[in-house]
C-alpha cells in the first residue's frame, strides 16, 4: 500500500477514536489527542488493517509522533513481512 493511502486510513481512524480533527503531521502524543489506551487501539488497527505483526518489544514510541511517522513505520513493517 502506498504512503498516502496509509496516511489517509490512519488519519481517519485516529480522528475517529480520538474525536479530534487531525492532519497527517499533527503531533499525537503529549497533545492529549492519543493516550495509552488509544496506542493499543492503533496497534490493533495496524495489525488487522495492514496485515502486519507488531512486536511489542520493537514498538517505537517515537513512531507515534504523528500519522506520518506511523505510516513510515508501517511501510517498514510491510517490507519486513515481504522478506520474512
Amino acid at each position: 500500500m502506498n504512503h498516502e493511502k496509509i496516511c489517509d486510513e490512519l488519519t481517519d481512524y485516529v480522528a475517529q477514536i480520538s474525536n479530534a480533527d487531525i492532519q497527517k503531521d499533527t503531533p499525537l502524543l503529549g497533545q492529549g489527542i492519543v493516550d495509552s489506551f488509544n496506542v493499543l487501539q492503533i496497534v490493533a488497527f495496524i495489525e488487522e488493517h495492514f496485515r502486519v505483526v507488531v512486536d511489542p518489544e520493537e514498538l517505537p514510541i517515537e513512531g507515534f509522533h504523528s500519522v506520518e511517522t506511523l505510516a513510515n513505520w508501517i511501510r517498514g513493517l510491510e517490507k519486513e513481512e515481504v522478506f520474512s
